[in-house]
């Protein structure tokens, strides 16, 4: 469009360029023709030869000047149109290059089938068989016993010397007959009571010079009135336990032996304490416990 512009521009000023010069040689034409004041004398004829001779110049001149306007004309006219129809990499800018994306790949997503669950046939309902009334019952399971519980975990404690079993200290006795039954004893509050007794009690004895002492843990039972029940309760109980001990008894006694390396016995008695019912399991070590 610019060079369009200019173009039509350098037209314009070209035709009014001729036209100043057409105009300037017509009017120097008429000053040097022109006829003066000292040739009016002249003859007619002469005056239609020098007419005749300034159209013959004039119409030759103007005829030059015709040719140079359209020689111009044409030039101009070629140029515009060699600009008008120059190559777009003369008028465009050059173009910037476009970095090239790479194609991105498309993952194809899983197609989801979406399967409409069937509901499962109906089986066939079985017979349900009908027990039969001879069948035996299931026998309820045996609730433990107690005591036999409280049985197993003294004799667990007595390879400590009942340790875990210790009460408080309550009393100290030392011999002072001239044949005691023991030289030391210290009593002890039991710690651990089961099975129906109202009291426990722990013993450290050392019958001897010798310092091997023995530990008895003492329970004591609430006798009856009739003086038959408790007693046998727990001897029963105690025979079924110790099965793998020695049985012996007497008047007013029950007693199982051990055969282990502490002499680990159990008593039953109802003649030491009065009104009450005493179970007593003794152990015997070559040092003290504690």
């Amino acid at each position: 469009m610019l060079l369009r512009e200019i173009s039509n521009r350098n037209r314009a000023r070209f035709s009014d360029f001729c036209l100043r010069v057409c105009s300037s040689t017509c009017w120097v034409s008429l000053e040097v023709e022109s006829p003066t004041d000292h040739d009016q004398g002249q003859t007619q004829a002469g005056a239609r030869d020098k007419l005749r001779i300034f159209v013959i110049e004039v119409a030759r001149r103007r005829l030059w000047v015709g040719v140079v306007a359209g020689i111009l004309g044409g030039g101009l006219y070629l140029l515009s149109q060699w600009h008008r129809h120059s190559p777009e990499s003369v008028l465009m800018p050059t173009p910037i290059p476009t970095p090239t994306v790479a194609p991105t790949a498309i993952v194809a997503s899983p197609t989801t089938i979406l399967v409409t669950p069937t509901a499962p046939l109906a089986s066939t309902p079985q017979p349900t068989p009908i027990a039969s009334s001879n069948a035996p019952a299931a026998s309820p399971q045996p609730t433990r016993d107690p005591f036999e519980d409280g049985m197993h975990r003294v004799l667990e404690a007595s390879g400590s010397g009942f340790l875990e079993l210790r009460g408080e200290l309550t009393k100290t006795e030392k011999a002072t007959r001239p044949y005691p039954l023991f030289r030391l004893r210290k009593i002890y509050e039991g710690a651990f009571i089961f099975g129906g007794a109202y009291a426990a009690q722990l013993e450290e004895v050392y019958y001897s010079n010798a310092n091997q002492p023995a530990y008895n843990y003492h329970l004591y039972f609430q006798e009856s009135s009739d003086k038959g029940p408790r007693y046998d309760d727990l001897r029963g109980r105690l025979d079924m336990m110790l099965r793998d001990f020695v049985h012996t008894s007497g008047t007013g006694y029950d007693a199982w032996a051990g055969s282990d390396a502490r002499g680990t016995a159990v008593l039953l008695t109802d003649r030491d304490v009065l009104g009450s019912v005493e179970v007593k399991v003794h152990v015997e070590f070559p040092k003290p416990q504690w």
